[in-house]
C-alpha cells in the first residue's frame, strides 16, 4: 500500500515539476466590432494617453479626451473629461472648465483658453 501511494504522489507531482518552469501561451483573440463600439471596453474612464490617465496627467490640450456632456437633474451641467466628472469652475491641476454648452465645452488649460467639441 506504501508503494501505490508512492507511485501516485510521484505521477501527481512529475507534470507539475516538469511544466513549472514553461510559460503557457496566451490565447490570442481579437474581437472583431464591425464599426461598432466594442462593448468591451467601458465608455468611461478609459485610460489613454501619457500618464497615469485622468485629468491629472494632462500637459497639453492633446491629452485632453472630451467624453461626454451630463445634464443633471437641476439643469445644471458637467463634463467627463479623461474619465473624470467635472463642472463649471472646477479645476483639477492645470485644467479648469470655464463653460459648459450643448456640444461643447471652454476650458483653460495654462493660461490659454480652448474650445472642445464633442462631435467634430
Amino acid at each position: 500500500m506504501k508503494a501505490a501511494s508512492t507511485i501516485l504522489i510521484i505521477l501527481f507531482l512529475c507534470p507539475a515539476v516538469v511544466l513549472a518552469g514553461k510559460e503557457v501561451p496566451a490565447e490570442k483573440f481579437k474581437y472583431n466590432s464591425y464599426g461598432r463600439r466594442d462593448p468591451f471596453v467601458p465608455l468611461v474612464g478609459i485610460k489613454e494617453r501619457r500618464g497615469t490617465g485622468g485629468v491629472a496627467s494632462i500637459l497639453t490640450v492633446e491629452d485632453i479626451s472630451l467624453q461626454g456632456i451630463l445634464t443633471n437633474p437641476d439643469g445644471t451641467k458637467s463634463v467627463v473629461i479623461n474619465g473624470d466628472i467635472m463642472k463649471e469652475g472646477d479645476q483639477i491641476e492645470r485644467l479648469k472648465v470655464v463653460q459648459i454648452g450643448e456640444n461643447s465645452v471652454k476650458v483653460e488649460l495654462n493660461d490659454t483658453n480652448y474650445d472642445l467639441k464633442l462631435y467634430k
